[in-house]
């Protein structure tokens, strides 16, 4: 056997063995925070038929909106250290990151601008955050018009 060769052997190992590697989660629960809203409560804010009127009187400038505005989503970001969880093969070992967690709240109006849907979408920046779109990160502008667009209520409800 060559001395080159089980260098080699040794590289590949290694290689294999780091693919195997990566963040799980982030340990613990979403910071408690006034803005993150529950369903309930942004259903008990928003009622349907409240006026557009009223709800940006509540939640502010929308941090995206559809063309005709018959859809909004406000963003809501909190950034806190957590502990994660990172796995190396099958070893978990633990590190303290800074973690944002985030909320878009969206809202859909009828034609004459009213609440007629609402809808929360939860996550946080990192793997496994929520964000299908992009991982390790929270949602764009586009990101949100996007799962406004998804989110959409359908035809006949």
């Amino acid at each position: 056997m060559k001395a080159g060769s089980g260098l080699a052997g040794l590289v590949a190992l290694a290689v294999m063995l780091l693919a195997g590697c990566g963040e799980v989660a982030p340990l613990g629960r979403r910071p408690v925070s006034d803005q993150f809203l529950t369903q309930e409560r942004l259903s008990a804010m928003a009622v349907p038929g409240t006026p557009r009127e009223v709800i940006l009187k509540q939640l502010g400038e929308p941090f995206a909106a559809s063309p005709d505005g018959r859809a909004m989503a406000f963003r809501r970001t909190e950034t806190t250290e957590r502990r994660i969880l990172t796995l190396a093969v099958i070893v978990p070992f633990w590190s303290t990151s800074r973690v944002t967690y985030f909320q878009i709240q969206g809202l859909w109006f009828d034609a004459e601008g009213k609440v007629i849907q609402t809808r929360l979408w939860n996550g946080h920046d990192g793997p496994y955050g929520g964000n299908p779109y992009q991982a390790y990160r929270v949602p764009s502008g586009e990101q949100a018009l996007l799962w406004l667009e998804k989110e959409a209520p359908k035809p006949g409800r």
